[in-house]
């Protein structure tokens, strides 16, 4: 019955995720390139400051390094799936503006081949896009000029990863990930006046998809009795992305109350590229028995001569972060369900790959969350929460305060056991 239930789960998150696959996002923020990465983190990464180069949990699937999968325990099953939704306020210049917005966020599944490789597959996002920006501005008593942009879309993951035990206390993982989406733009211009308007309207259409590959080792041993630690690291090859295009220009004339327009430019390109770079990890953690784990994560990412459809972004810079997280279980085991709840906490700062009027984009907050049990199963439900500021170090320019709330299943349930009756 419970594989039947957990079965009928895959195939219902599946089916709802590859139909509305693109996560939605609302921020400025995302308007250069291919928006925000999400740097493959789940509920339970983020929770934790966004550490995951050396967590290891045979009860939470950490996607981002492919070497944790070989924790995951024998004759078991995994399914997670997760729901998000975000809160901001933006401040410039005395000005604040409120956004939110909520999604199915990813899916995820894992499970044990031989006592030696693990395995797991799922669909993550790997970049966000959404903004809607207008402005407003008087050029005399008569006229007035109103531009207006807007974008949605980014890339998705579809992954295939396995992880192999090859020696003693060495894990070794790869995720074959084919990258898929797209990203939609527009920009508005109109000039009014008494009886004339013009308005110029620009579109961009870019489609992309390739495959690429992340690779991920960890090392784990018992230092004493009850104190153990893993070091982990990850590194992501360079991609470049193919990608078709398609730009349109019109102008419309509203002039004593007739309509014109104007075909201005129409451009299809195929074949070009859009340059990933590569992609360096490290971390370590220390664990106290069961009851305790303290990370910290290290990545970094040059971004200075990536390309966007063939060009060069020069609002891009070196994206690099640190993350310090934790996770508290009072006593594993024990038959009271609360003794048994994840406690986790973390801190993180990025310096993230925008560069906004030669400053960058910094990104720093906290992360919270627990990790609830469901008795007399295998299921735990996660709550995470994360709070931060984007800014830059210029005073009056544009500020980000946010909250994102997720919530989380991890499915688990015992197969491959053959049945024995008397």
């Amino acid at each position: 019955m419970r594989k039947t239930v957990i079965i009928t789960s895959i195939l219902i998150v599946l089916s709802t995720l590859i139909s509305n696959a693109q996560s939605s996002t609302n921020s400025p923020f995302s308007r250069f390139g291919l928006g925000e990465f999400t740097q493959f983190q789940t509920p339970y990464n983020l929770a934790q400051g966004g550490v995951f180069s050396s967590l290891r949990s045979p009860a939470n699937i950490n996607i981002a390094n492919p070497a944790s999968y070989t924790a995951t325990r024998n004759q078991s099953f995994l399914l997670e799936f997760g729901l998000q939704n975000k809160n901001s306020l933006y401040k410039e210049a005395g000005n604040e503006v409120y956004t939110g917005d909520g999604n199915l966020s990813y899916f995820a599944a894992q499970f044990p081949v031989t006592k030696w490789w693990s395995a797991s597959f799922g669909l993550i996002p790997y970049s966000v896009l959404g903004y809607n920006i207008t402005h407003n501005e008087s050029i005399s008593d008569i006229d007035s000029t109103q531009i207006i942009y807007h974008g949605n879309g980014g890339l998705n993951a579809v992954y295939i990863g396995n992880s192999f035990e090859l020696f003693k206390r060495i894990s070794i993982g790869i995720n074959a990930n084919f990258l898929y989406g797209s990203s939609k733009t527009l920009s508005t211009a109109t000039v009014f006046s008494d009886n004339f308007q013009s308005t110029l309207i620009n579109t961009k259409a870019a489609y992309f998809h390739q495959f690429n590959y992340r690779i991920g080792v960890q090392y784990y041993d018992t230092l004493f009795k009850d104190i153990s630690i893993v070091l982990g690291g990850t590194f992501e090859n360079k991609t470049d992305l193919k990608a078709s295009s398609n730009y349109n220009s019109i102008n419309y004339l509203l002039i004593n109350g007739m309509q014109f327009s104007d075909t201005l430019n129409f451009v299809e390109a195929d074949e070009q590229l859009v340059e990933l770079p590569q992609y360096f990890s490290g971390g370590l953690s220390i664990k106290k028995g069961k009851k305790l784990t303290l990370s910290a994560d290290y990545y970094l990412r040059d971004w200075k001569n990536a390309f966007f459809l063939d060009e060069n972004i020069s609002s891009y810079n070196t994206e690099y972060g640190y993350a310090l997280g934790s996770e508290i279980i009072p006593s594993l085991g024990a038959p009271q369900i609360w003794r048994n709840i994840r406690y986790r906490f973390g801190v993180y700062y990025k310096q993230t790959n925008i560069n906004i009027n030669n400053n960058p984009l910094l990104d720093y907050g906290i992360g919270f969350g627990v990790g609830i049990p469901i008795k007399v199963s295998s299921t735990i439900v996660n709550f995470t929460v994360n709070m931060g500021k984007r800014s830059t170090y210029e005073p009056n320019t544009l500020e980000e305060y946010y909250t994102n709330i997720h919530i989380d299943l991890s499915l688990g349930d015992v197969w491959f056991i053959k049945r024995k009756f008397d």
